[in-house]
């Protein structure tokens, strides 16, 4: 369960298929949607060869690369303000789904199964230096099935997955009580779970733009129900918050069937969209994720504006 929550700008990732363009502000544009953040004719180019993706903090020689998985409803701009935290070693990416700001025009995916190929068409080509992956709600599960598929082939993968406010494959319940996405129903959800697309709501023009992608996201999310989620063999790790309505600590926990031992689960204080308004704690956490998988030091890869500690409210490890 994971609706519309802040862009890069702070407001609603979901905001930009009102189909605005320019820089980023309260309709969560997608005006920095450009492979290397660029806008213009490069940045249009840049996105009609690889859709899927945005760089928001390219390197010319990276060390590492954080790739970042959105919610229902979010988009690729929800991490652009990531890129002042990552280290001067870590190249930020993160995934666009069509129906959004610079994809409005593209239909919704219908299922996990085609999310994953999409991903799977472009990520490839990033995995020549170590690559974490990082999905928060929705995102959790897109990263997890696409880590999973990378390691079935048997080329390059991640060599760390981070699931964020997201129960585990198996452990789904409806985004909605009973089931019916109603647009009653889908707003109640949102309200709950918080974000700042609940301003939003309030706004005529942009209402239904909202309810109807977060609906399109939830039926898909809805209709994933693995039989036999693959365990992974590479370091899994969970972030959750102590007071998310959608997804309790012990549920965070159940990652750790899912991955080899060592498994560790990093509580946040906060709710669902904790990560909205802890980026600094957030992104120094992952960074000593990358920091532990590749041995390089804390202020390439976190960087100074990260890298003054987490605001935890705890650590589990199994």
């Amino acid at each position: 369960m994971s609706p519309a929550s802040p862009s890069a700008a702070g407001t609603t990732g979901s905001a930009g298929p009102a189909g605005t363009t320019g820089s980023a502000g309260r309709a969560g544009t997608a005006g920095h949607a450009g492979t290397t953040g660029t806008t213009g004719t490069a940045g249009v180019a840049a996105r009609a060869a690889r859709p899927w993706l945005r760089c928001w903090a390219p390197r010319a020689h990276p060390a590492a690369r954080l790739v970042c998985f959105p919610h229902a409803g979010g988009s690729a701009s929800f991490f652009h303000r990531w890129r002042s935290l990552v280290g001067p070693a870590t190249e930020l990416w993160a995934v666009q789904y069509p129906a959004r700001e610079d994809r409005i025009t593209e239909p919704a995916a219908r299922s996990m199964d085609e999310l994953v190929a999409g991903v799977l068409g472009e990520l490839p080509a990033l995995l020549d230096v170590p690559t974490v992956l990082f999905g928060h709600s929705m995102g959790a599960s897109v990263a997890y099935e696409t880590a999973a598929a990378l390691l079935r082939r048997g080329g390059p993968g991640p060599r760390a997955v981070v699931v964020s406010a997201r129960r585990p494959p198996g452990r789904h319940v409806p985004s909605v009580p009973g089931g019916q996405l109603t647009d009653e129903l889908v707003e109640q959800s949102i309200r709950m779970l918080g974000g700042t697309a609940v301003e939003l709501l309030a706004q005529p023009e942009m209402r239904q733009v909202i309810l109807t992608l977060v609906s399109n996201d939830y039926r898909l999310i809805d209709a994933y129900e693995p039989t036999d989620p693959p365990r992974l063999d590479i370091p899994l790790m969970a972030f959750a918050a102590v007071d998310d309505p959608g997804v309790p600590v012990g549920e965070a926990e159940r990652w750790a069937d899912l991955g080899p031992a060592g498994f560790e689960l990093t509580l946040f204080p906060g709710g669902h969209f904790y990560l909205a308004d802890q980026a600094a704690s957030v992104v120094a956490a992952l960074g000593e994720v990358i920091e532990r998988i590749t041995g390089g030091t804390a202020h390439d890869l976190i960087g100074d504006a990260a890298g003054g500690g987490t605001a935890l409210a705890g650590r589990w490890s199994r």
